[in-house]
């Protein structure tokens, strides 16, 4: 059974295709899930060594994190809040 990393890779994975299959939405969740904090911040850890690209950071408080990925196609979101235990990875035009 895969670990949730790589689950989360696979996800992401699939999250690009959608992105690139529906580029006329404004902003689409790809994926949500309850995820706590420190993985979440792996799943950031991940996406940027797959894409071989550095997120820019647009929030960063002690149980809140989002970065954002400059893509041809749009750009890719993933949000890590701690409160909730939640992650959120959305596109957006």
């Amino acid at each position: 059974m895969p670990n949730l990393l790589q689950r989360f890779a696979t996800c992401f994975s699939l999250g690009v295709v959608y992105l690139i299959a529906d580029p006329l939405s404004a902003e689409t969740v790809i994926k949500e899930e309850t995820l706590s904090f420190e993985k979440c911040l792996d799943v950031i850890a991940t996406t940027s060594a797959q894409i071989a690209i550095e997120p820019r950071v647009t929030a960063h408080r002690k149980n809140l994190k989002i970065v954002e990925y400059d893509l041809a196609d749009g750009t890719l979101l993933i949000l890590c809040d701690g409160k909730k235990e939640r992650v959120r990875i959305s596109s957006k035009d």
